[in-house]
């Protein structure tokens, strides 16, 4: 049965890159929400380097076969400072299948501990609000709502918590 036994997270390689947009874009479009906005397709042309760059990583959510079924990024933010070195939180995507069986969970804490190791002492995120079940899983582990300008974005919630 699918999600018994745990996923793995693994930095990202290049190779996989079509893999990493297959997913992305399959749970976006599952919540109504259009990759060719944000950005979002330059973004996926660009990992995982372009988190390495921003001080951060990419990473893949492997089930026990090696398929990649997840995504997860961390890197630093605009909203940083000299004083409180910040991350951004994104991209943390499961497909249906692996959700409601702890995973989130557990891949979230995976995550957290990975921005402490990485420096941060705090962690952001954005998210939309169809992602009801996600967003009960942040403040779950206590990231608290933050305000936030949307903007043009489809993202129209930010939460924050420490590291």
């Amino acid at each position: 049965m699918v999600g018994q036994e745990q996923l793995s997270l693994e930095p990202a390689k290049e190779t996989q890159r079509d893999d990493i947009a297959r997913v992305v874009r399959q749970v976006m479009l599952e919540h109504d929400l259009d990759p060719c906005r944000d950005h979002t397709e330059i973004e996926l042309g660009g990992l995982p380097g372009a988190y390495r760059q921003a001080g951060g990583e990419f990473f893949v959510v492997l089930d026990p076969e090696g398929r990649i079924v997840g995504t997860l990024g961390i890197k630093a933010s605009i909203n940083g400072t000299a004083e409180a070195k910040v991350c951004e939180l994104t991209r943390m995507y499961l497909l249906p299948e692996y959700r409601g069986k702890g995973e989130g969970d557990r891949i979230l804490n995976q995550a957290l501990q990975l921005a402490a190791r990485l420096g941060f002492s705090s962690i952001e995120l954005e998210t939309a609000t169809v992602f009801g079940a996600a967003i009960r899983l942040y403040q779950k582990n206590g990231f608290q709502p933050v305000p936030h300008s949307a903007g043009a974005s489809q993202c129209s919630l930010r939460f924050k918590r420490d590291v």
